[in-house]
């Protein structure tokens, strides 16, 4: 009887641990897939012509490079896309030809740029310390083990939330900006 009810209680340790480090893979997931979003709008040029809009070659390469990006690669690209101390170059135009270009730059202090860097590092570090060492450090066989393994995974999701979250309302913004563009083009040409 005593052993059903110990047995009963470690498998609902484990079962939230592993809940747990499935929660926390998702936030990742999801981080990496804001980031790729990111990245693929980072410079989208679309050129008007005689036979309609052309997205132009470099934002379709980018588009392919990007899905098959990790999320170190993701993190360094957006660090590069947002650093403040980087100018911009400008691209000049055809004036014969309609362009639109969207680009998405994030202006920021250095220091809240440095702090940004230091949270994507020490979040990619965790995700990798989840994916490459989590199973040999928590091996799940025991209660404690199991409380250790879900107080590690509740640390580190504290720890990542608000950044996932801020990246979260930057890419919102961004498009619900991007679909007000043709309703202020639109209003620009009239």
């Amino acid at each position: 009887m005593i052993a059903s009810i110990i047995n009963f209680r470690f498998n609902q340790y484990r079962n939230l641990a592993l809940q747990k480090l499935g929660r926390n893979l998702h936030n990742f997931s999801l981080l990496e897939r804001l980031l790729k979003y990111i990245v693929t709008v980072s410079e989208v040029r679309v050129t008007g012509s005689t036979q309609g809009p052309i997205i132009h070659g470099k934002t379709n390469k980018n588009i392919e490079k990007t899905q098959r990006m990790m999320l170190g690669q993701l993190v360094a690209e957006v660090l590069v896309l947002w650093n403040p101390e980087l100018k911009t170059q400008s691209v000049t135009h055809d004036l014969f030809d309609a362009h639109i270009q969207t680009s998405m730059k994030l202006e920021m202090a250095v220091d809240d740029y440095h702090g940004l860097k230091g949270a994507l590092s020490t979040l990619l570090q965790d995700r990798n310390f989840l994916i490459h060492q989590f199973n040999e450090k928590f091996v799940l066989n025991t209660i404690d083990n199991c409380r250790e393994a879900i107080d590690c995974l509740d640390e580190m999701r504290e720890r990542h939330l608000a950044t996932i979250q801020n990246i979260q309302e930057i890419v919102k913004t961004f498009m619900e900006l991007t679909l007000e563009l043709p309703n202020e083009v639109k209003r620009l040409t009239q």
